[in-house]
């Protein structure tokens, strides 16, 4: 065998038009369905919790720097105040894009009509890629920048040109400003790299070239922190620190139901490592460094205490695969066993619509129960009842970590004394001299770590205004002066 793979390249550039018109055509088939769910008021609780950064960044009381949770990604949070935290349409438009971008790699590399018909279907249709692009806009983001950064490494592998080499650094640099704890799987690139370039000498260049974008985005950031925040080894030990002590306490629970979450592909990997390992120069070329990356993505993002989405993670295999067939395809002589392909397809969705349907977490179960027409608005009537009850105030102390659904409801954010403030822990310690009610998250949260019992012996100075299942709101006593 040669020592290079020969590939059928895919120039995206020379399909811009079918872009353009996938992406329309796919903005409106996104828009309808997540019209669809919000009518039928399922929210998740990641458009929830990064809907609430957005509205206290753009409409909090303190200016934009100081609304700013410096602990969250900022690409994230842009998502959503882009589009004045709308997800309908913050996820139909990143839905869109990425979705354009996958049928493009389908369209130009299956050349019988049937299998890009298939596919296409298949990987649009599915549960997890719904719920990917309509529920989890972020991640929808994540996949983007990963799939887009591993295709430019592909092509440096066989053009051999630096510029590629370049922009997967760039595209994976971003992935930093999407999830901070990316960050851990330069571990993985930098042993990868060794593995593949040291030999020609080349190992210092390409990982310098391929990292040094996320890690000046790191101690950029830290630099950003320190200014606005003080110590940045505060945030090394909230984002880093923290989550890895919880992820690896976590991680042997889990270990067996994210292998059961995950069978079907580890088989199918294995299968094709199986067909194609008679051909050495493949581990130690950047296509064995792709094609296992979907699993040490997982271990080492789970390890070091990521959130990872349940069943939907599963898209990233399928997706990885598809941007791999160009390159390892003729390696598998996938148009001589087309078959091979089609059982995969099926099986793959057949596999999501059970897993989605059993084994699921909540917001999996519920998001295929509102594609059935199912209505949720009693899981939202509780939030949207407690931040209505609020808007009669002036100034309300809570904290917007633990209770971010009210902040995502709330009509007047102005008017909220949260956890970024500088005053926030002073009027915690102080709440009659800064604010007219608190709101108490009954599972806990600054307020009750300060007042142990204050849900059953309530605040001196406070009389209880209104409660719900999960919320006490606390309402300052009037002077009579």
């Amino acid at each position: 065998m040669n020592s290079r793979i020969e590939i059928t390249t895919i120039p995206i550039k020379k399909n811009l038009g079918l872009f353009l018109i996938l992406l329309v055509l796919l903005f409106f088939f996104y828009f309808f369905i997540g019209s669809m769910l919000s009518d039928s008021g399922l929210y998740s609780e990641s458009e929830m919790f990064y809907g609430s950064k957005s509205k206290l960044l753009v409409e909090g009381p303190e200016p934009v720097i100081n609304n700013y949770d410096f602990n969250v990604p900022p690409l994230q949070i842009l998502l959503y105040s882009i589009f004045d935290y709308n997800f309908v349409i913050a996820s139909s438009i990143m839905g869109s894009f990425f979705s354009s971008f996958l049928l493009l790699f389908i369209f130009s590399y299956f050349k019988k009509t049937y299998l890009k018909i298939l596919f296409s279907i298949s990987a649009l249709t599915m549960p997890g890629f719904l719920f990917s692009a309509l529920e989890t806009s972020p991640y929808m983001l994540f996949l983007f920048f990963y799939c887009l950064g591993f295709y430019f490494l592909l092509e440096f592998s066989i053009r051999n040109r630096v510029f590629y080499l370049f922009v997967f650094g760039l595209l994976y640099g971003i992935l930093f400003l999407v999830k901070f704890e990316i960050i851990w799987t330069s571990i993985y690139v930098i042993i990868s790299f060794y593995a593949i370039y040291h030999r020609e000498r080349n190992f210092l260049y390409y990982s310098t070239a391929a990292l040094f974008p996320m890690f000046f985005l790191f101690f950029g950031w830290l630099f950003v922190y320190w200014i606005f925040r003080g110590n940045p080894s505060e945030f090394i030990m909230n984002v880093f620190i923290i989550p890895l002590q919880n992820g690896v306490s976590e991680y042997g629970k889990n270990f067996l139901s994210s292998l059961i979450n995950s069978s079907l592909y580890i088989v199918f990997y294995f299968i094709v490592l199986f067909k194609i390992g008679k051909f050495r120069i493949f581990f130690v070329s950047p296509a064995f460094m792709v094609f296992i990356s979907p699993f040490f993505l997982s271990i080492l993002m789970k390890l070091f205490g990521a959130e990872i989405t349940g069943i939907s993670y599963n898209i990233i295999y399928l997706i990885n695969f598809i941007i791999l067939l160009p390159y390892i395809g003729p390696l598998l002589n996938v148009e001589r066993r087309s078959f091979f392909l089609v059982a995969f397809i099926i099986l793959a969705y057949v596999f999501d619509v059970f897993m989605f349907a059993n084994f699921g977490n909540r917001e999996e179960r519920h998001f295929l129960g509102a594609l059935n027409n199912k209505k949720f608005h009693y899981d939202i009537a509780e939030y949207r009842a407690v931040s209505e009850f609020l808007d009669k105030y002036e100034s309300v102390i809570i904290d917007a970590e633990k209770s971010y659904k009210i902040v995502f409801f709330s009509n007047n954010p102005d008017k909220i004394l949260y956890k970024n403030m500088p005053e926030y822990y002073t009027a915690i310690v102080t709440p009659y001299m800064f604010a007219e009610a608190l709101i108490v998250n009954k599972e806990g949260d600054s307020i009750t770590e300060n007042y142990p019992y204050i849900l059953e012996d309530g605040l001196n100075g406070f009389f209880k205004a209104y409660e719900t299942e999960n919320y006490l709101v606390l309402e300052r006593e009037k002077t009579g002066l």
